[in-house]
């Protein structure tokens, strides 16, 4: 959000994020379809940017990673993105953004799942 430097940023998560942070804070779950649907009521019209960067904190080395620590990581990241790209594909979207961690590409430890996701 203190990237993005816009005027109209709206941030969309079950927690606050820090009280310095840029933009509108919408408690919703993303996970929760209908929640997303109540949130994106309350974004002003047209909607033109959507930046998913969520993430569940669920680290796990590879040799300790369970069926839960992948499921757990999908569930944010693939279920949310695809709730998001059906509530919002008639929308005169510019971008569409799903970000990840860069962690999981550099080889950090304990996020193997994050890779996967």
């Amino acid at each position: 959000a203190r990237h993005l430097n816009h005027p109209h940023t709206y941030l969309l998560s079950r927690t606050p994020p820090p009280p310095t942070t840029p933009g509108t804070h919408i408690p919703c779950d993303l996970t929760d379809p209908h929640q997303l649907t109540q949130a994106l009521h309350h974004i002003p019209q047209p909607l033109t940017a959507i930046y998913h960067t969520a993430a569940t904190l669920n680290d796990a080395t590879l040799h300790n990673l369970t069926p839960h620590h992948l499921t757990t990581t999908l569930t944010t990241k693939a279920h949310t993105a695809w709730h998001l790209h059906q509530q919002t594909q008639h929308h005169p979207l510019t971008h569409f953004i799903l970000y990840s961690s860069a962690a999981a590409t550099l080889g950090s430890p304990g996020q193997a799942n994050y890779a996967a996701a």
